[in-house]
């Protein structure tokens, strides 16, 4: 079995994706390239995108840039809102010292232990009914 992985559902207009293990380029490449395909028929309107970093564990290094790139990928069609669940210190970190300008301008972001607060979110914000 791989020590990572990924499951993505899509419910009303929301992304919800969970993620797990240790991530390297090509399982990023992979996710962010689904992702892509599956967003084709919401971008034309505001969506969200649920992370479920909960057993997620770390990603190398190469992967920050692809990371940057796709967070200004989504901003730029109507990623209008970020629900990211896991408190991790290490998540934390990770998250924050990807320096890319202009990345996440426009969008507003929340943080959550559970996932379930984060699904109430998009709820309050009508984007799952």
């Amino acid at each position: 079995m791989n020590d990572y992985f990924y499951q993505v559902n899509i419910v009303d207009k929301v992304v919800i994706s969970k993620c797990v293990g240790c991530w390297n380029a090509d399982v990023s490449n992979a996710y962010y390239k689904n992702i892509k395909q599956l967003v084709i028929p919401l971008k034309s309107e505001i969506w969200g995108a649920l992370f479920d970093f909960s057993e997620w564990e770390l990603a190398t290094p190469e992967t920050e840039e692809l990371s940057g790139q796709f967070d200004v990928w989504c901003r730029d069609n109507n990623r209008g809102f970020v629900a990211v669940v896991g408190q991790s210190a290490l998540l934390t970190f990770q998250l924050k010292r990807v320096n890319v300008p202009n990345r996440f301008d426009g969008v507003i972001i929340k943080y959550f232990d559970t996932v379930p607060p984060a699904i109430q979110w998009f709820r309050s914000l009508e984007l799952i009914t």
